[in-house]
């Protein structure tokens, strides 16, 4: 690429700025990542619905995996941030 083409520098400033927003372009293997109870590798970006065995039957939640903390998953969905373990994770 020639540097002093003004086309290409809007090119490279635009490739930076999505890189920004988006991320560098790791891997999806790279992506950090924990297994369910059914042995899924569940990564963050990935959906899950989960229920917890003091809810009554028939209730379930979903959101999208925001990060892995300390063994859990950090979701978040219309009631906001939730702590799901591994072992709450329902099956699709």
């Amino acid at each position: 690429m020639d540097a002093n083409d003004p086309h290409q520098r809007e090119y490279l400033a635009a490739a930076e700025g999505m890189a920004d927003l988006y991320g560098r372009g790791v891997p999806h293997h790279v992506v950090e990542g924990l297994d369910d109870c059914y042995g899924r590798h569940v990564r963050v970006g990935d959906w899950l619905t989960w229920r917890r065995e003091d809810w009554p039957p028939g209730r379930t939640r979903s959101g999208r995996v925001r990060a892995i903390d300390g063994g859990r998953f950090v979701t978040v969905d219309d009631e906001g941030d939730s702590h799901v373990l591994p072992g709450e994770v329902m099956p699709f």
